[in-house]
């Protein structure tokens, strides 16, 4: 610790109180600027080189130079419309003297930095001058001052630059055209690499990020190639991850360098625990199984009624007309659970932040899922019938028991089924999202598949089919009592719309919609003839305005009141969580929305409970709650940390251990909770 203070004084007094000293002694490191050519047209970009060539036993530093040290400093004084680029830094060198740890180059090293001509360049001379501030260090540190003028356009032309910088940009580290992710994992920042990896880089490899802090400089680089790609483990820092969104630096190996931007949160966390990350065929099986599962999820339940409906006129039907139709329903599974693959690709090309389920935190999403269900519900009820020459549009309806029909029911089983996450489900939509496209496509597929198993294997299995009851005048009955359900979604909709909007008025806003049009529904249906054609398309018309009226009306306004967490919980903000972590007490993470069904049984049957509550008395835990029924990058940003792109999350922080002061590794607990299995993740730490 002493060398560090001395050195760091070494280097203060050098910038601050002894240049004078040095001014006289020739230079530890000699600098030349290389234009690449000797003249540059309106609106053309060249390259020049900053060449630094260094005593021996002497070192300068990188962009981050490390434990200590400082990067140059060029400062341009440029004609009216010029500008210049960041500068191009080649692979550094890890240097180490004095337990400190810097990042630099010794010998000779070159910097490239482009320059921009403005599009209406007058003729004439081009005159240009830069100022180096560069730290050169050995023993002791100098710094050095040098100024260069460069002149392009003359009449005399000056040498060409060109292959001088081709040869120095060979030392520039290439850019990875993969996709990289970052996360925290105990002490270690873990990066994960996939896509083209040049076959040089193995399991050696040296990190160096671009921004001071976030690794232990000092810690060695730990890398592991796998058929998913690569993972890079060092070390953390003093500095916060949260605290960066992406993380910039290269990493080098025998050979060369890759420069690389890392975003937060990619990588897959561990299924329901803090196991490795899946290969492509674990998180293929996390998918499927998860997809099973969703059948068995409470977000399901309002489309069981139309499967059960389906299931039951499937058993009257031969078997290559039950065949069809569960191929059918099958296949709106699984173009809608491409189509949501291909979104939220999109959506994270251009920088979104969304998850599984984000559909549902867009305000008009939500509306038209609302009619919908009201829309359904009102079919399965008998309330009116499309017949004559919409007999083919009324087929259409999940309702109906055409072909149309079945597969619009495979598309409505997969929208009413993204509220939910499923166990396994987390880890293989996250893993899935880092991945290459092919990978990422089959990996939705078989969350589809597993979702669409148990319709298909009773249209398959004839032994299995002879189980269901026959159809009968029973089934009008039967019919009427699961449209309940489909009410049940529409009133919960309407509700979560009004949690995204102004609160109680939007609800009673919709609510008062959809009475509306269930009345007038009613009305037609009873009395056909009361209204005239011309009239009724009328009626119809001011109708669908009503239904769109909430969206234009209350989408974008801000609700009356902010949300806040249930009573015993703090609602979750970055900052405020970043301040307790750094504290010694045991945290309890809920992330939740009020789409998300799963969630809500969670929240009633264990985490409000009161064998809960007490434990997180006993144990003085703070609990704490993020709400993500509309979009928050800072909860988008903390799933990723924790390898999910969807909720819900549940983490608990254990608390500092009083000796060491070092908090254990955050525990991640199953999608689906039972007081017990709160107790149990608790007092095993």
């Amino acid at each position: 610790m002493e060398s560090r203070i001395f050195l760091f004084l070494i280097i203060f007094l050098a910038w601050t109180g002894l240049p004078a000293a040095h001014a006289q002694e020739a230079p530890h490191v000699r600098l030349r600027v290389v234009p690449e050519q000797a003249s540059i047209l309106g609106g053309e970009t060249i390259t020049l080189a900053i060449e630094e060539e260094i005593d021996p036993g002497w070192h300068t530093y990188w962009r981050n130079p490390g434990d200590s040290g400082a990067a140059p400093i060029i400062r341009w004084a440029l004609p009216a419309g010029f500008a210049v680029s960041d500068i191009d830094w080649p692979v550094p060198q890890t240097l180490r003297a004095e337990g400190l740890v810097t990042y630099g180059y010794t010998g000779r090293a070159v910097l490239l930095q482009k320059l921009i001509a403005p599009p209406d360049l007058p003729q004439g001379p081009v005159r240009l001058s830069m100022e180096i501030e560069i730290l050169v260090c050995s023993e002791i540190c100098v710094p050095e001052k040098s100024r260069h003028d460069i002149t392009l356009n003359e009449t005399e032309r000056a040498p060409d630059g060109r292959a001088f910088i081709e040869a120095a940009s060979r030392n520039l580290p290439a850019p990875f055209a993969g996709t990289a992710s970052f996360y925290g994992e105990g002490d270690d920042l873990v990066l994960r690499f996939s896509g083209d990896l040049p076959s040089a880089l193995t399991d050696k490899a040296t990190l160096y990020l671009n921004e001071w802090g976030l690794v232990d400089n000092a810690a060695v680089t730990q890398t592991e190639r796998g058929a998913a790609g690569l993972t890079v483990r060092q070390k953390r820092g003093d500095r916060p991850l949260r605290a960066v969104d992406k993380i910039k630096g290269i990493l080098a190996y025998d050979g060369g360098g890759l420069a690389f931007t890392a975003l937060s949160g990619g990588a897959a966390a561990a299924p329901e625990g803090n196991a490795d990350t899946p290969t492509v065929a674990g998180a293929l099986l996390f998918a499927f199984l998860g997809g099973l599962l969703l059948n068995l999820m409470p977000c399901v339940f309002p489309v069981l009624s139309l499967k059960a409906l389906k299931l039951v006129r499937l058993s009257d039907k031969e078997s290559a007309t039950a065949r069809l139709h569960s191929i059918l329903y099958t296949g709106g599974i699984l173009l809608s659970f491409v189509l949501f693959a291909v979104m939220l690709m999109a959506l994270r090309a251009v920088g979104a932040q969304a998850g599984w389920g984000f559909q549902l935190q867009s305000p008009p999403f939500v509306l038209f899922l609302t009619y919908l269900m009201l829309a359904i519900g009102l079919n399965l009820s008998g309330v009116y019938e499309i017949t004559g020459r919409f007999a083919g549009i009324g087929g259409r309806l999940a309702g109906g028991e055409g072909r149309i029909a079945s597969f619009f029911t495979g598309i409505l089983a997969a929208l009413v089924a993204t509220p939910c996450t499923a166990p396994f489900m987390g880890v293989a939509t996250a893993y899935a999202l880092t991945q290459a496209v092919p990978v990422t496509l089959a990996i939705f597929v078989a969350l589809g598949f597993g979702l669409a198993l148990p319709y298909l294997l009773l249209a398959f299995v004839p032994a299995l089919r002879g189980l269901l009851p026959r159809p009968g005048v029973w089934m009008e009955t039967f019919r009427h009592v699961l449209a309940l359900p489909l009410y049940a979604a529409a009133i919960w909709l309407a509700w979560v719309f009004s949690q995204q909007t102004t609160g109680l008025s939007a609800l009673l806003c919709i609510l008062s919609v959809m009475a509306l049009i269930a009345a007038l529904t009613v009305f037609f249906k009873k009395r056909p003839q009361a209204v005239s054609r011309k009239r009724r398309q009328v009626l119809c018309l001011v109708l669908a305005l009503l239904a769109i009226a909430p969206d234009f009306f209350l989408v974008g306004r801000e609700r009356a009141a902010p949300a806040v967490a249930a009573e015993g919980w703090e609602p979750y903000t970055e900052s405020g969580f970043a301040a307790l972590e750094r504290g010694d007490q045991a945290l309890f993470v809920n992330m939740t929305a009020a789409w998300c069904i799963t969630c809500k049984v969670n929240e009633k049957t264990a985490l409000r409970s009161a064998s809960v509550r007490a434990l997180f008395d006993q144990r003085n835990i703070r609990a704490i709650e993020g709400d993500w029924t509309s979009r928050n990058p800072e909860i988008t940003a903390f799933l990723g940390r924790h390898g999910r792109n969807g909720v819900p999350l549940y983490v608990y922080y254990g608390p500092r251990d009083q000796k060491t002061g070092a908090r254990p590794a955050p525990v991640i607990l199953p999608q689906l909770l039972t007081p017990g299995l709160i107790r149990a993740a608790i007092e095993d730490r």
